[in-house]
């Protein structure tokens, strides 16, 4: 509010600037005075023989009645010195003809707003005349005036009176040009922005600056070369920024929506100003002219009205209109005074310049308002969208991972269409809660949600952690993607935490007294295949392949193991040092559905501290039993096995390959050192 007064402030000081250059726009002084006296000699059709013959009589200015058509007498009082002297008539006249008797021969020069300005002896507005030095000395000049009221001649030296017009044509023209100026700018920027706020007020500032370059006679010096009817330029003007005032008041103050009954009043007075604008036009209704800012007063005092409402009601930008149309009304009013009473001072008689000016910055000000609040209202409106489809991608991320759009090379779940699929080298991590159908017969429906809920949400951030893709989550069982050809480290590391972070909630199972849980991770990279699958009404983006099956059947070997990660050759590979170095090859397997067999290696780091100690100082001795076993040396294998079994009955897998070697030796198949186990 402070920034708006001091706006209001700088506006209203600016137009009271315009407004003082305007009533006085160099101080020049009167060099002489002119007596102004009216024929009235009773010719009916007086000629200039008749007026100036001796003891023609003349009546002083003021003393008979106005009529469109008469003879003046000036005598000028001028200082007795060598000077040249113009003498203007101070208000406008249709044509005034100036008659100088030399030697006998009266010649005629003529002047008035009928006469282009290029043909009247003196380029000026008002009708003015060389002063001959005849007139100088005593000899009285004689005018004959038409179309126009009598008025008051003056008299200044040549150079002060050019002077003058010279400064008042550069304010006037400065006042216009930025009135149009601000006008032509909002035009402009309706084409680029549209609004019919913007279109409503280039208008009006548009057609304001064409009622004043009527008011003010300055058509003539555009067109120096036309004569201009200034009863005709001022009707149409009024007109035309009587309609365009009414579709600023519409638009401004949303009228036809807020306030329908003073909307009504509103045309109708809009109405009566344009046909009465339009009525003066004709040559024997000229006098209506005079009724036209009376009418213009009344449409103001409806449109203020209109504002304060707007304003009561909390439409800020009102305020602006309230201001400008109530300096423009104040200035108009003052105008009319000066009209009616000339005494009043010089500053009212330019107070239609002032209030115009004022009206126009303070309703560019109130349209820069207007953006703004619209810019503001766009931008919350933006970042509210912005944050709606910031929440939505969220919540969308939620079942499909960013990162697997990213990998489509779709930027938005909008985007993705059914079939899209891309190849890609992947490692694929399967985590498993062992024995939950168990664990979940003890439990409510709400607790086994709970339960699973509470282990996944340990998981989840786990793989995102090491740059992983949660792809799904398959009851007790989440399904995680690696994808990229070196990401195997990253996997196992991830698969490493998750033992962690299992040992972590089984810790806290034991505070309240619950049995613990066991977790089984199985490892495997390869090529994989990622895209959508479904119809068209419901999809589903998966990863498919030989490589996701064949890393589900290595977690599911965990449980027969007993081990807590098991990772195929594959994974082992392309390890790191520090993870390779309690890796345990468990021989080569062929998992339930295949045939090919694939060496698996358990990964001992996230096994207990006392266990992994044991199993990295008996590397060497479960390798060779490993090797025997694959050579068909069950025997040997079996013997290797048992012992490691006995000395640490924690080792699982030593165990389960204790077994093996056992069977396969009862057994006595053929033997091509692929363990086939039928079951998952």
């Amino acid at each position: 509010m402070r920034r708006l007064v001091l706006t209001l402030l700088a506006t209203l000081g600016a137009a009271l600037l315009v407004a003082l250059l305007l009533a006085r726009p160099v101080m020049v002084s009167e060099d002489g005075t002119a007596a102004v006296s009216v024929y009235d000699g009773g010719a009916a059709r007086p000629t200039f023989a008749d007026v100036s013959r001796p003891g023609a009589r003349f009546v002083p200015l003021g003393t008979n009645a106005p009529s469109d058509d008469r003879w003046v007498r000036l005598e000028l009082q001028v200082p007795d010195r060598e000077d040249h002297y113009v003498v203007e008539r101070e208000e406008p006249i249709g044509e005034a003809t100036f008659v100088d008797d030399r030697n006998g021969q009266p010649t005629e020069e003529h002047s008035g707003d009928r006469i282009p300005l290029e043909l009247r002896p003196i380029p000026s507005l008002n009708a003015s005349f060389e002063v001959p030095p005849a007139a100088v000395r005593g000899t009285p000049l004689y005018v004959h005036e038409s179309a126009g009221a009598p008025a008051s001649y003056r008299v200044l030296t040549t150079a002060d009176f050019y002077a003058e017009v010279g400064t008042v044509r550069i304010v006037v023209g400065l006042y216009l040009g930025v009135l149009l100026a601000v006008g032509v700018y909002h035009l402009l920027m309706f084409g680029v922005l549209g609004g019919v706020d913007l279109l409503a007020f280039g208008a009006y500032a548009s057609t304001l600056a064409l009622l004043e370059l009527a008011r003010t006679r300055y058509l003539d010096v555009l067109f120096p070369t036309t004569a201009i009817d200034p009863a005709l330029a001022i009707g149409i003007s009024w007109a035309l920024s009587g309609i365009a005032g009414y579709a600023v008041f519409a638009t401004f103050l949303r009228l036809p929506a807020t306030q329908l009954r003073l909307d009504g009043a509103l045309r109708a007075t809009t109405a009566v100003l344009v046909v009465l604008a339009l009525l003066s036009t004709l040559p024997h209704l000229h006098v209506l002219g005079a009724l036209l800012a009376f009418v213009a007063l009344a449409w103001l005092a409806l449109a203020l009205a209109g504002a304060v409402q707007a304003v009561r009601a909390g439409q800020r930008p009102a305020i602006f209109t309230l201001v400008a149309f109530g300096g423009l009304f104040v200035g108009l009013a003052a105008a009319q005074a000066k009209a009616l009473w000339p005494s009043l001072p010089d500053l009212a008689g330019v107070g239609f310049e002032a209030g115009t000016a004022f009206g126009a910055l303070t309703l560019a000000l109130g349209i820069g308002e207007r953006i703004r609040s619209a810019n503001e209202s766009r931008d919350l409106a933006q970042r509210a969208a912005i944050e709606d489809a910031r929440s939505l991608n969220v919540a969308y991320a939620r079942f499909v991972p960013r990162e697997f759009l990213e990998l489509l090379g779709r930027r938005d779940i909008r985007d993705v269409r059914l079939g899209d699929q891309v190849q890609t080298e992947t490692t694929i991590l399967f985590a498993d809660v062992r024995s939950f159908t168990t664990l979940s017969e003890t439990m409510s429906p709400s607790d086994t949600f709970g339960f699973l809920n509470g282990v996944l949400a340990r998981i989840g951030p786990v793989v995102r952690a090491h740059d992983g893709i949660v792809d799904k989550f398959l009851g007790d069982a989440i399904m995680a993607l690696f994808p990229g050809p070196d990401t195997a480290g990253a996997a196992v590391r991830a698969a490493l935490e998750i033992q962690r972070a299992a040992d972590a909630i089984n810790a806290e199972r034991a505070q309240r007294g619950r049995a613990p849980i066991a977790l089984g991770v199985g490892l495997h990279r390869g090529s994989t295949m990622l895209g959508t699958i479904g119809e068209a009404e419901r999809m589903d983006g998966s990863v498919i392949g030989d490589t996701v099956n064949l890393a589900s059947r290595v977690e599911g070997l965990t449980k027969r193991y007993g081990a807590r990660i098991l990772a195929t050759e594959a994974v082992y590979a392309t390890l790191p040092p520090d993870l390779a170095v309690l890796a345990r090859p468990l021989g080569r397997v062929a998992v339930a559905g295949k045939r090919v067999g694939v060496a698996l290696v358990e990964i001992a780091d996230a096994d207990p501290p006392a266990l992994r100690e044991v199993k990295a100082a008996t590397r060497a001795r479960f390798a060779l039993a490993v090797a025997a076993l694959s050579a068909g040396a069950f025997a040997q294998a079996e013997a290797g096995f048992a012992a490691l079994a006995s000395e640490t009955p924690e080792d699982g897998p030593a165990a389960f390959l204790r077994d093996r070697a056992a069977a396969l030796l009862a057994a006595g198949a053929p033997w091509d050192g692929v363990d086939t186990l039928l079951l998952k």
